[in-house]
């Protein structure tokens, strides 16, 4: 509850993003090293173009880096579309309450004659945060 959040506004999306690092180097007093965004949300910035038509980003000839001012940028539609969570992964680390569980089974409706198995995997793991200040959510992108 205690995090950085930084609206767009007016600004542009990179400049926003800008915003959101410089809060967690200010206020976190840390470092980011990691992006992350939706999928779509990417596909926005990475068509940005100028006034003449040309891409900001890169050439859409070749891949391009994935990077914003440095920072990698990981793509999950886990995230929640429309905003960016910047973090530094140092003070922000996944914790395993149980191992991987997988299971196995044929015996759903006729999976057993049709020779289809059913697989199904659990795992129970949390965030664990020693510096709140160090995340940083950049709302409306």
């Amino acid at each position: 509850a205690s995090i950085n959040t930084q609206a767009k506004g007016v600004l542009s999306t990179p400049d926003a993003i800008y915003a959101g690092i410089t809060l967690i180097r200010v206020n976190g007093q840390t470092e980011p090293n990691v992006i992350l965004l939706h999928p779509n949300d990417w596909s926005a910035i990475r068509t940005l173009q100028n006034a003449q038509g040309n891409y900001i980003w890169e050439n859409p000839a070749f891949m391009g880096s994935q990077t914003i001012f440095g920072l990698p940028v990981v793509l999950s539609t886990a995230v929640t579309e429309n905003t960016a969570v910047i973090l530094d992964t140092f003070y922000n680390n996944v914790v395993m309450r149980r191992g991987v569980e997988i299971q196995r089974s044929n015996s759903h409706a006729s999976y057993f004659i049709q020779g289809v198995q059913a697989i199904r995997a659990d795992v129970r793991a949390g965030l664990a945060c020693q510096r709140v200040k160090s995340i940083c959510t950049v709302t409306g992108i």
